[in-house]
């Protein structure tokens, strides 16, 4: 006679993974969780936690706008964050300006606990004067002709 399979199981000697934890089954989970042996939960230890302050896309199509957040690396782009902390909105305005707000004292909040800028947010901090100028970007040969370049490859 069949036995009726219940929730969860299947066929077989083989159960079925469940969650993201990749302990097992839900039983052997919970086990491990009584036991004291559980996994820190993806957003949950704030001590080794690493924050980046980063852009969230909003917008529609060919219409950008951008949401400054505090946010754990691991998080994806537009996924959960920590704190919002101002926007940018990079389409000009009727004034000819690319506007941006940000709530400044909870931004150095972010920064003195050691919250790491991504690079465009560092170059909108470095404009508005809260963190130093960006190094600019300086290519390899700039400022040398090409004819110069190919006289000192063939003397070398």
């Amino acid at each position: 006679p069949r036995r009726a399979r219940r929730r969860g199981e299947q066929r077989g000697r083989v159960q079925r993974r469940c969650g993201r934890s990749g302990v097992g089954t839900r039983r052997e989970r919970n086990r491990e969780r009584e036991r004291g042996r559980v996994r820190a939960p993806f957003f949950g230890s704030e001590a080794s936690m690493v924050v980046r302050l980063r852009m969230a896309r909003f917008g529609r199509y060919k219409f950008p706008f951008y949401r400054i957040y505090a946010a754990d690396a691991r998080a994806p782009r537009d996924g959960k964050h920590l704190e919002n902390l101002g926007h940018f909105d990079p389409v000009p305005q009727k004034d000819g300006n690319k506007h941006v707000g940000l709530h400044m004292e909870r931004i150095k909040y972010w920064l003195s606990v050691g919250a790491q800028p991504s690079k465009p947010v560092a170059k909108i901090l470095a404009a508005a004067g809260i963190l130093p100028p960006l190094p600019p970007k300086k290519h390899a040969n700039q400022g040398v002709s090409k004819k110069a370049l190919k006289e000192a490859a063939e003397e070398a």
